[in-house]
């Protein structure tokens, strides 16, 4: 269905970040309430694994996100568990989502598996051609957001162009329990490990410096 102005700040996009028609708003919607929740999508995924009305009554979800979770059940050979799929504009707010998360544009999955560690998943995210993968605690994030945008949902297809990358960043705060604040992911915080550095890799300016695969427990403060 078209979208309506009256369904309000739920679904009050924002601008294009930084211009990208990649980020335009949809101009129509599944209504949840309207389309049987266990209509397939794929053979093993279902409407209600990527859109739930509790996260927006109206939803979009991209076939070739859909396709590309197909592929990646069928690489695990087994159940895919998909955490987030759409969300709308209040929804994702209300869970920390960036305003330009991915996962309102209807291309986005946060996904774990008892068949692949979260390393696993994101590598065949990648393999799929993914535009950006985020790892966190109990999920991997990824979308497909330099994939051309379904025009069913968006209307006219435009020449894909590489949608904008996030800006991440983070510092380490020594103290009694050393923290590494960060931000600009596309939701919540994302999972991140201590790793010892090698002497070569910490004495050496050049970039690109391997840590040694060892983990270890963070450093304590003296």
């Amino acid at each position: 269905m078209d979208y309506d102005p009256a369904w309000g700040d739920d679904y009050e996009y924002p601008d294009p970040l930084s211009g990208s028609a990649q980020y335009r708003a949809p101009i129509r919607f599944l209504d949840l309430n309207a389309v049987d929740a266990a209509t397939k999508l794929a053979p093993n995924f279902v409407l209600s694994e990527v859109a739930q009305d509790w996260k927006g009554r109206y939803a979009v979800y991209q076939p070739h996100a859909v396709e590309r979770l197909q592929d990646i059940r069928d690489a695990i050979g087994g159940p895919l568990t998909i955490n987030s799929g759409y969300r709308n504009i209040s929804y994702n707010a209300s869970v920390g989502g960036a305003s330009s998360s991915r996962h309102v544009y209807g291309d986005a999955a946060d996904m774990a598996s008892s068949l692949a560690d979260l390393e696993e998943l994101g590598e065949l995210c990648a393999d799929l051609g993914a535009g950006y993968i985020g790892y966190y605690s109990s999920h991997v994030h990824c979308d497909w957001r330099d994939d051309p945008l379904e025009p069913a949902f968006y209307g006219s297809a435009f020449a894909p162009a590489a949608a904008p990358k996030p800006e991440h960043r983070a510092r380490l705060v020594p103290g009694p329990t050393w923290t590494a604040p960060a931000e600009g992911w596309d939701e919540g915080r994302a999972l991140r490990e201590w790793r010892r550095m090698t002497p070569r890799a910490r004495s050496s300016p050049r970039l690109g410096a391997t840590p040694s695969r060892r983990r270890r427990a963070p450093p304590r403060s003296r």
